[in-house]
């Protein structure tokens, strides 16, 4: 920062007084001397330049102290440094790498009309939900008594989060039904293997065992993929944090809309997932163990999800298969999603409760979810492999949607679906006008119908 700022300065004095009186903004009186207000003397530059290498060493010589006061205040070791001390560093090499900037435009802009930038505390490319999660993840350190190695210190993680992280929680069947392996392998074969392909190492895949010990199938899953070209992206988890029932060990059967016991272990079951993905990447989808991704269902993903963000921005929610499967969010409404599902918990089932989140049926998610879009995709994306369904049993279920079908109520609920009267010359719903200026036309997917993997 030192030799960025003195370089600059020296700079500037090299070429003409001129350009270096345009560093200092103007005070100019009304009725005062013309050179006074267009500018300094040409004795300033000279000032300019010791006043810039004696603010730097006093900031630099201050910096050091305040940091070194409080190693020795908190007991840190030598050799660490607090996140929190790394956080206002940064904050301070933006600010000087912000005053350069203004001096070299400074040579080319009116005086009067620019002034230097305030200072900001993170790059401008990054996104809210980059901003909230670092912001977290400091404040986390910065309150806690936990220090972090200077060499595995990352403030630019943010920045390099995967695309996409991919949610699946696992139980054994009653027959030990392979279903997860069909699953991963579904998935597995839309993932590069390439370095080169842009989704490559920027989609994670979380299998999370709800179980505990004797999950022969998961075991077996794990121990394949640990050696395989695709473990990069494989996460495997055994969780053993279960939270307790709010109904003291009721075991109620329950109903299709009323949750029951098992209901509501599988709605902290995903609860629990959503903690383990948190972080990760900048989108998380949710699905089953029992779920396959269509062919091309990557391919499908990304093209929905920015054409998604093309229009509406901040969205909140999209759906693009049925139950609790297919359905996206961002990384940053986690920590709400998953305080709103253990509170209702015992008042109706995950795959109700998630759509009353997202679609702001109550007034507790329509107070959160503001002026956010929730999207309903056009074609179904994920296909069910299991002869039933995981979260509860229904003798009159709709007859579920086979890959790239359309994805209609009732399979979905109706203030989630695409509407095809509505919007039939596009693929999502809400849809968007034609003369939209950033509309573009659908991509089909209707001639992947029937095919479940590549």
């Amino acid at each position: 920062l030192l030799l960025a700022r003195t370089n600059i300065a020296s700079r500037a004095v090299a070429e003409n007084t001129k350009s270096v009186s345009r560093l200092v903004i103007p005070r100019c009186r009304p009725g005062g001397r013309p050179d006074r207000c267009m500018g300094i003397s040409p004795h300033s530059s000279h000032r300019q330049f010791l006043r810039e290498c004696v603010l730097t060493t006093v900031l630099f010589i201050l910096v050091c102290v305040n940091t070194r006061l409080q190693w020795l205040r908190s007991g840190t070791p030598e050799g660490v440094v607090r996140v929190g001390d790394c956080r206002r560093l940064r904050n301070l090499v933006i600010e000087g790498q912000q005053h350069v900037d203004a001096i070299l435009l400074a040579k080319y802009k009116d005086n009067r009309a620019e002034t230097l930038p305030m200072p900001f505390h993170l790059p401008r490319h990054e996104s809210s939900n980059q901003r909230n999660h670092e912001n977290s993840l400091l404040n986390k350190h910065d309150h806690g008594s936990s220090f972090v190695g200077v060499k595995t210190i990352h403030y630019s993680s943010a920045k390099h989060r995967a695309w996409l992280a991919i949610g699946i929680p696992t139980i054994p069947r009653a027959h030990n039904e392979d279903y997860l392996e069909q699953t991963l392998d579904s998935l597995t074969r839309e993932l590069p293997t390439d370095r080169m392909d842009p989704h490559y190492g920027n989609v994670a895949i979380f299998v999370v065992n709800m179980f505990g010990n004797g999950h022969d199938v998961f075991n077996n899953a794990k121990k394949m993929y640990a050696s395989s070209a695709y473990a990069p992206h494989m996460h495997f988890i055994t969780e053993t944090n279960h939270s307790s029932d709010p109904l003291d060990g009721m075991r109620d059967l329950g109903s299709a809309n009323r949750p029951g016991w098992k209901v509501r272990k599988q709605t902290r079951d995903f609860v629990l997932l959503l903690h383990r993905v948190q972080g990760f990447a900048e989108y998380v989808l949710l699905m089953e163990d029992d779920m396959q991704l269509c062919s091309h269902g990557l391919v499908a993903a990304h093209y929905l999800l920015r054409r998604v963000a093309d229009y509406y921005g901040d969205w909140i929610a999209v759906r693009a298969s049925f139950g609790m499967n297919g359905i996206f969010i961002h990384d940053s409404d986690i920590r709400h999603l998953c305080l709103y599902l253990s509170k209702h918990q015992a008042r109706r089932p995950p795959d109700h409760l998630v759509v009353e989140w997202y679609a702001g049926e109550t007034t507790e998610s329509a107070k959160y979810r503001g002026h956010r879009q929730h999207i309903g995709y056009k074609y179904n994306i994920l296909y069910h492999v299991g002869s039933v369904s995981t979260l509860r049993y229904q003798s009159h279920a709709p007859q579920m949607p086979g890959c790239y079908e359309l994805l209609l109520p009732p399979v979905v609920f109706p203030v989630e679906a695409y509407d095809p009267n509505l919007c039939s010359a596009d693929d999502i719903t809400p849809c968007i006008w034609r003369s939209h200026r950033r509309r573009r036309p659908p991509f089909d997917f209707s001639h992947l119908q029937g095919m479940r993997i590549a």
